[in-house]
């Protein structure tokens, strides 16, 4: 029975060391990728819209342009984006897309902020503060400003204070 027992336990330390380690080099090859593509795009692109971000003041004419200097850069980037993006930046200025191109760049700003985070999380760089993201009003939302502030690393913590605070000035007054 103890050797059966002992037999199991080797195999399955075997198993979750086989499985980490497939884990490990799969974000190692992530890690890569991800490099790349934030060195060959997505830097530049963040260059180019860091303060037009979910901007609603942008003229048709203007969004036409970053469409285009958006779409040369992922042209030259030889592949490592992701897909979306080269096609909303196409719609931008060729005249195939027939609905409001404010709505466009939305729906471009929403893509590349996610996957630029995913992006920049993945090789270590730091991310956007919430107050950088308030203050250059990379946000699509009141909503999505309230994720941002409240749902950081340290928006929770701040969050979980406020509430104890309450609490406490509750219990406080009905004792």
């Amino acid at each position: 029975m103890n050797s059966l027992i002992s037999t199991l336990i080797t195999a399955l330390v075997g198993f979750l060391s086989a499985i980490i380690g497939g884990l490990y080099a799969t974000r190692t090859e992530k890690q890569v990728t991800a490099r790349i593509v934030f060195e060959n795009a997505y830097h530049e692109i963040f260059e180019l819209i860091e303060d037009k971000f979910y901007d609603k003041s942008l003229s048709d004419d203007e969004i036409a342009e970053l469409g285009k200097n958006i779409y040369s850069i992922l042209q030259k980037s030889n592949g490592y984006y992701y897909p979306s993006l080269k096609k909303y930046a196409l719609w931008m200025f060729n005249g195939e897309y027939n609905d409001n191109l404010q709505e466009l760049w939305h729906s471009f700003s929403w893509t590349f902020d996610r996957q630029y985070e995913k992006v920049t999380s993945l090789i270590g760089i730091p991310p956007r503060s919430r107050y950088y993201r308030m203050n250059t009003k990379q946000y699509s939302s009141f909503f999505h400003l309230i994720r941002i502030y409240f749902l950081s690393k340290y928006g929770t913590i701040e969050l979980l204070l406020i509430l104890i605070g309450l609490l406490l000035t509750l219990n406080y007054f009905t004792n």
